[in-house]
């Protein structure tokens, strides 16, 4: 399956997993795990505006689990060395975004449009990217060794709109993809899966850097990506019941894609396309 990913450079503390006592050059190589590394920036840039993630806590879980994964106050959380696998991060509530005004960071009315807990997986020698998406109205309140895993701050508010998103997005249900709104170019990949049913919200979307992945949805029509006009990556549309197949393979002969190139199965054989 595809790991979601997005990226933010940020200085990072590096925290080694313990593999166990003794002298690690003693230790037989081929029996140790392969390792990564996980790294949560907290801050982003949206047309020269300042945001960042106040007082969140993530833990993670899965081969590894961490109640706490701890700031090292420069705007990240935590490196830290895991072993390969799949993984659940969750934000705790209690979170708070911030975004700069003139008199400095301020509180504002903000909601998660990311899944949450945000699946995962931790591989050797490759860079996984995840992009947590925060949606708001900015109303007031009052690095990369093998198995790098980024967390991105993406923030789509509407008195300050951003046309790309630098990293992969997920989207698991409706919001997912109405945050996506306006949204023209994914510096990464997409991936949109289980109870989405509509890609209306999509409709400015023209490009995708890395690969598009629609998997086990409830949609039955492709509308919304009628201005999708590149996929740099692998096309997937696979396993969605109520989806003709023909708006597949319409879909890939409007990104000049064969249809014999992309990988096209399970969906509605029988469906009619206009």
């Amino acid at each position: 399956m595809l790991g979601i990913r997005a990226a933010l450079a940020a200085s990072a503390l590096s925290v080694p997993f313990l593999l166990g006592c003794g002298d690690p050059a003693a230790l037989d190589k081929s029996a140790q795990p392969a390792l990564g590394k996980l790294s949560m920036p907290l801050a982003t840039v949206v047309n020269g505006v300042h945001y960042r993630l106040a007082t969140g806590r993530f833990s993670l879980s899965g081969p590894v689990e961490i109640d706490r994964l701890q700031e090292n106050g420069s705007g990240t959380i935590v490196i830290a060395t895991l072993p390969e696998g799949d993984y659940a991060v969750t934000l705790h509530e209690g979170w708070v975004l911030e975004r700069q005004m003139e008199s400095g960071f301020e509180a504002v009315v903000a909601e998660l449009a990311s899944p949450n807990p945000r699946p995962v997986r931790i591989e050797s020698e490759q860079t996984t990217m995840v992009a947590w998406l925060f949606r708001t109205d900015a109303e007031l309140v009052g690095p990369e060794p093998p198995g790098l895993l980024q967390g991105n701050l993406a923030v789509a508010d509407s008195t300050n709109p951003a046309t790309s998103i630098l990293g992969d997005v997920l989207a698991l249900a409706a919001d997912h993809v109405d945050a996506l709104a306006d949204v023209v170019s994914i510096d990464g990949s997409l991936a949109i899966e289980d109870d989405v049913s509509t890609l209306t919200a999509l409709s400015s979307l023209a490009r995708i850097e890395g690969d598009l992945v629609i998997s086990g949805t409830a949609l039955t029509s492709l509308a919304g990506l009628e201005s999708l006009a590149e996929v740099g990556g692998a096309v997937e549309i696979t396993d969605n019941a109520g989806l003709p197949t023909c708006a597949a393979e319409a879909l890939a002969a409007q990104l000049g894609i064969d249809s014999a190139d992309a990988e096209i199965s399970g969906n509605d054989d029988a469906g009619v396309c206009p």
